[in-house]
């Protein structure tokens, strides 16, 4: 593909467009978008790299919502399925070689809700509307190095770590205050019955997730994980997150590694992680 020159930087800078630009194009998949700069002899994005991005992204009357700028830190984002049909950010990533530059147009809703996992989508959001994002892939980081990264910006201590749950809450727009233990409740579905005590049998489905969003580990699709609550068979935050819950209840809980796996981590879990749990329970007894 032709390389296209133009001063893309100095107009995200500027922001002198309209909220629509002409000339976008539509891939199958419903992704819109616009080519500034592409250099297809680059090596292109795949599933499963970490990506070195410049990010801006904007709502519908030119408000900016995120800049990777404002960050004094690298801005990385492991490049994963696209997670909503229609154009997702992910679709958007996939196409990038190293050093192209590009603007897509993506649904706002879905961008929060399935990209960034958003709790709560604002009220005033309209489900129509399409966010506008300008990236530039960097480069590609190699995975050893990415470990080394994470450890030395954000598995450092739990002071880093409170930092980014921080954020994480006000960008995902979580509202429920922690609880006495530290953890983040946040209830889907009540559920029936009595609350879960101590002592009680239980079976759940639960995926559990890292702050960033990617996926440590999952039981759907398979049997259902069964112990006694309250007991410690599972990490101390888990076990007081089910101990809110009532059987048919679905949830989030935000676990501080302090009730997970602390400074030292686990297998596939770095020191210092904040563990997110959506759970469903489904027996009690």
């Amino acid at each position: 593909m032709k390389k296209i020159y133009c001063f893309f930087w100095l107009f995200i800078i500027l922001f002198s467009c309209t909220t629509d630009i002409d000339g976008y194009s539509r891939l199958d998949n419903g992704l819109r978008y616009k080519i500034v700069e592409s250099d297809t002899n680059m090596p292109k994005a795949k599933i499963g790299d970490v990506l070195v991005i410049d990010l801006v992204y904007k709502n519908k009357n030119g408000e900016i919502l995120f800049s990777s700028h404002a960050l004094e830190r690298t801005y990385l984002r492991k490049l994963t399925e696209p997670a909503h049909p229609g154009g997702s950010i992910e679709d958007a990533l996939a196409m990038m070689h190293v050093g192209d530059s590009a603007i897509f147009k993506i649904n706002a809703a879905n961008f929060l809700r399935f990209s960034e996992e958003y709790a709560n989508i604002p009220d005033d959001l309209d489900l129509n509307e399409n966010y506008i994002f300008y990236v530039r892939l960097k480069e590609i980081m190699q995975h050893e190095s990415f470990d080394s990264h994470l450890v030395a910006k954000y598995h450092e201590d739990e002071k880093i770590e409170l930092e980014l749950l921080d954020k994480y809450i006000k960008r995902a727009n979580i509202t429920v205050e922690p609880e006495i233990s530290g953890i983040y409740y946040v209830e889907h579905e009540k559920g029936t019955g009595e609350l879960i005590k101590r002592g009680d049998i239980v079976e759940i489905f639960y995926t559990g997730k890292f702050i960033a969003g990617n996926v440590f580990d999952t039981n759907y699709g398979k049997n259902p994980l069964q112990f006694s609550a309250g007991l410690g068979h599972v990490i101390r935050g888990l076990d007081i997150g089910i101990q809110l819950m009532r059987k048919g209840g679905k949830a989030m809980i935000i676990i501080p590694s302090r009730l997970a796996y602390g400074e030292s981590g686990s297998i596939g879990i770095l020191p210092y992680s904040t563990l997110i749990f959506e759970v469903e329970v489904v027996k009690v007894y």
